[in-house]
């Protein structure tokens, strides 16, 4: 170690296989824990609308909204994933299992691009390590198993940072410059967020082309700069110019951002002094709570009392903040780069519930773990000598990792995996339950009213029920209300809209009307609904006639106020 690295860099050397295949072993089997026929572990995701986008490039119809009448062109979420999700669709319809079985093999993917990722900047043992953090960590693997993009983004932005670190140390311009333009924007048409790979891409180059000792190495990163920059930017602009031309009153990034539209009619401020607001509102709810993804709170409170718990979750903040500024300043690589804009904007991203919003944390998970071991290294040589610091930590700065493995371990096995195989083949949870084995045929849209709704959501329970109800009455040019019209219109194959989040009941009539309203799914799950659409339609109870109770927390009603 040279005095500022946690370990030497390098092969993996003895570490790289008989270590290496346990881990990958021991991650599948975790990870299939998270897959099993249902639909969702997590009501109220993006699941259904990937699923929707999927199944409409799989008809030829391209990127779509299938739910909205007219079936408009989607304009929000990027391609990639409907992508890889459509040939599933396209030779076995709605079959979740095969969905997740392809997410799983991305996270598989994401365990050994970590390995091979860091295992030149800390050696084989710690790449090892970090890739067993990450592939216990349960959100991680609770995310292995959903149809969503932390997973598969993860994936392809570890894959962009290895080949984009080749292509900033490479001595000609050809060396790898396609594949990491390629790869920057399959991640960012991943996950939006993926941008900040395109932002450390243009800051590495830049400082490499300014610091460049020689002429002819200067003329070559600034060549190398320019067409990066061109080259790795034309899919993006070429996305939001589509999003721009089709988006009409559906919903974009930048509307998104700046909450206008549909999500955003009952702000009072609009534009900077609202995004602002919302940067100082998220850095503090994350300077709060960003731990969570790295020792899951219930697990941890589990095993210490509370004031242990606050003084760890700090001195946890305090660490990972130090590594990053440590590296930004000194090492300066794309990495550290691609973090510090990847954090930079979440927090100028809208949040949508405390839980939900610590999701956009998923992706940089296992730099956390390596900014971690950063600092502990940085604190290691504030209090000793440097030979004595090199030493020690060699020695000990790789303990709190074995922390965390130990709360990652703890968690899983309460989370994930049941006590014991006798009790796995009684309640057909965990591993027996995956029905890997089972008929394609048999396990599709019947398979989506799963125990652990019943069990764990009640209410999303009775939302899937009652949309299996209404699926049995409405006809496919009907038109429902519903705060998840995705996954209604999955459901029932009519159409389905959300409704404008605002308390304006002519804003709502007027949109009543504009879509043509039928029937109306009326939920006991969501905020938004409490908040908008019942005080509605409790203000117009003449527009609304009940047709039956899909549960105790759901009904169906009928609008009959055209």
């Amino acid at each position: 170690m040279a005095g500022d690295k946690i370990f030497e860099p390098g092969g993996g050397g003895k570490w790289s296989l008989v270590p290496w295949v346990f881990v990958l072993v021991f991650v599948l089997l975790l990870g299939t824990q998270s897959v099993d026929q249902g639909f969702s572990r997590i009501a109220g995701n993006d699941n259904p609308t990937y699923v929707m986008l999927a199944r409409s490039i799989a008809e030829g119809q391209g990127l779509r909204d299938l739910h909205i009448p007219g079936h408009p062109p989607h304009t929000l979420f990027p391609p990639v994933l409907p992508l890889l999700l459509s040939p599933v669709y396209y030779f076995f319809g709605y079959n979740f299992t095969l969905m997740r079985l392809l997410i799983l093999l991305a996270g598989m993917g994401s365990v050994y691009a970590i390995k091979l990722y860091f295992e030149k900047k800390t050696g084989g043992l710690v790449a090892i390590i970090l890739a067993l953090l990450a592939g216990t960590n349960l959100h991680i693997l609770t995310y292995m198993g959903e149809t969503l993009t932390e997973v598969p983004y993860l994936f392809f932005s570890l894959l962009a940072l290895y080949w984009l670190d080749r292509y900033s140390e490479g001595k000609n311009l050809n060396s790898y410059a396609v594949v990491v333009c390629i790869l920057v924007s399959t991640a960012y048409l991943t996950r939006m967020a993926g941008v900040a790979l395109y932002g450390a891409g243009l800051t590495v180059l830049a400082l490499k082309a300014f610091s460049a000792s020689g002429e002819g190495e200067k003329r070559l990163y600034g060549k190398k700069l320019l067409f990066f920059s061109v080259l790795a930017a034309v899919p993006l602009v070429l996305w939001f110019l589509r999003a721009g031309v089709y988006s009409e009153d559906t919903p974009t990034y930048f509307s998104k951002f700046f909450e206008t539209g549909h999500y955003g009619l009952e702000n009072t401020r609009t534009g900077v002094a609202m995004v602002l607001e919302r940067i100082g509102r998220d850095v503090y709810f994350y300077l709060n709570f960003f731990y969570i993804p790295l020792i899951t709170i219930e697990g941890f409170n589990l095993l210490a009392p509370p004031g242990l718990v606050v003084a760890s979750s700090f001195f946890l903040l305090i660490t990972v903040l130090l590594g990053l500024i440590y590296r930004v300043c000194n090492k300066k690589e794309a990495c550290d780069f691609y973090v510090l804009y990847f954090l930079v904007l979440i927090a100028a991203w809208p949040p949508y519930g405390q839980r939900d919003a610590l999701r956009f944390l998923i992706p940089v998970i296992p730099f956390l773990y390596f900014y971690f071991l950063e600092g502990v290294n940085c604190f290691i040589r504030l209090v000793l000598p440097e030979r004595k610091a090199e030493s020690f930590a060699k020695r000990f700065a790789l303990v709190p990792c074995i922390v965390f493995l130990l709360i990652n371990l703890f968690v899983v096995r309460e989370s994930l995996w049941p006590p014991t195989l006798i009790e796995r083949v009684q309640t057909k949870t965990g591993l027996v339950s995956t029905h890997l084995f089972e008929r394609v045929d048999e396990v599709e849209l019947d398979t989506m009213t799963t125990e652990h709704f019943t069990r764990e959501i009640p209410c999303f329970h009775d939302y899937i029920e009652s949309a299996f109800l209404l699926g049995g009455i409405s006809e496919p040019d009907d038109v429902i209300i519903a705060r998840k019209p995705e996954l209604v219109y999955i459901i029932t194959g009519s159409h389905a809209v959300n409704f404008p989040f605002t308390g304006k009941s002519e804003v709502l009539i007027e949109h009543f009307e504009a879509k043509g309203v039928d029937y109306v799914l009326l939920d006991g799950c969501f905020v938004e609904t409490g908040k908008y659409l019942l005080p509605f339609i409790n203000e117009h109870p003449e527009s609304f006639k009940p047709y039956l109770a899909g549960g105790k927390d759901t009904d169906i009603l009928i609008y009959t106020g055209r």
